[in-house]
């Protein structure tokens, strides 16, 4: 029996322009691959305005025994949640945002054929690091 790709997604929120768009390309390029994603929620239901909600407190361990990697979009949760994945041997994706209190390992973008190392993210833009020579 073949083993499934499971990805563990973070996110503030589900829906919506951003990140339900976001989660909806993630599931549809990880299932294309034959994985599977697992979306945890990170505020609780019915919190409003999550676009200004700041860095979710978000510490259940949701999924980690059975995920071999992990997205988190946004500000999904903390830098030491994020370093905890890491110490289990969990890469970890951030889409969109820099988490403050957690190092990436290798700065990368998201493209459809993976992560592209060398490239510095933040915000808004992926742009190559200095020395690098990445698409």
């Amino acid at each position: 029996m073949s083993r499934t790709m499971p990805v563990l997604a973070l996110a503030r929120s589900t829906g919506g322009y951003y990140h339900g768009e976001l989660l909806s390309g993630l599931i549809r390029e990880v299932t294309a691959a034959g994985g599977q994603v697992v979306v945890a929620n990170t505020v609780d239901p019915g919190t409003q305005n999550v676009d200004t909600f700041g860095v979710s407190q978000f510490s259940l361990p949701v999924a980690w025994d059975e995920v071999d990697g992990v997205v988190a979009v946004g500000l999904a949760t903390t830098g030491p949640y994020l370093d905890r994945l890491r110490a289990l041997g969990k890469p970890v994706v951030l889409a969109s945002h820099h988490v403050d209190g957690s190092t990436p390992r290798s700065p990368c973008r998201i493209t459809t054929a993976g992560c592209v190392p060398g490239w510095s993210t933040s915000s808004r833009t992926a742009t190559p690091a200095s020395g690098s020579s990445a698409p």
